[in-house]
């Protein structure tokens, strides 16, 4: 009975995952084309920004956002970290990383089968290789999302390492906010269901209109106290 279940929400999510991604791509059509013109006009001639990420079983492959940096930004100033005032970013930027509009591309990746709406958000390899062996591989056994609950409660992520001393911040990160993010990844791979994925999506929502401490966290149970 449990493997059918399973297989009943494997399916469910999938077939949520195309449809939604395809209602918001054609919805949204007007806002995605306003940014790759404004991006092609006051960028660097580059609409998207691509990375190698680590999804589902370890798997790499190339996510997509909206450009909102500098080319070679990972290599100047303050590296892969960014300052809720980096000088790094482009014209739009800021924009559309807080209003996290730079993630929609992402919508691409999970028609392809490469990310799902809701998973643990896809790792650099470094990073990946640090939270195996916090919290095994099972947490990353399932498709990476374009939100999570750890997206969703470290939303203010770059506020928090803004306030940490530039040359302690890849400490904090690791000791932290990743074993955090790991914590969380595991909630989801153990707690992945059609019910969990559907609360996540409307506490996404919820997320980008009140503050975080007003987000009702408790409709998701067990999920692990977190301390930064």
């Amino acid at each position: 009975m449990l493997k059918i279940m399973t297989a009943f929400d494997d399916a469910a999510i999938r077939f949520l995952d195309i449809l939604i991604s395809f209602i918001v791509i054609f919805a949204l059509i007007p806002l995605l084309l306003s940014v790759c013109i404004w991006n092609l006009l006051t960028g660097e001639n580059e609409i998207f920004y691509k990375q190698i990420r680590v999804g589902k079983d370890g798997k790499h492959f190339h996510i997509l956002k909206f450009a909102t940096m500098i080319k070679d930004s990972p290599n100047i100033g303050s590296g892969l970290f960014t300052d809720e005032s980096d000088t790094r970013f482009l014209p739009l930027g800021a924009v559309l990383r807080k209003t996290k509009i730079n993630e929609l591309p992402q919508l691409i990746n999970v028609i392809r089968g490469e990310m799902s709406i809701v998973g643990f958000r896809p790792l650099v390899p470094t990073s990946y290789d640090t939270v195996k062996q916090m919290v095994g591989e099972r947490a990353y056994t399932c498709a990476s999302g374009i939100t999570s609950v750890a997206s969703i409660l470290l939303r203010n992520e770059e506020a928090i390492l803004s306030k940490i001393e530039r040359e302690e911040r890849i400490h904090y990160y690791n000791t932290k906010i990743l074993p955090a993010k790991a914590c969380l990844d595991l909630w989801w791979c153990e707690n992945r269901n059609l019910y969990n994925y559907c609360l996540i999506i409307a506490l996404t929502a919820v997320a980008l209109i009140l503050p975080i401490k007003l987000v009702p966290f408790g409709v998701l149970k067990d999920l692990p106290l977190l301390s930064l």
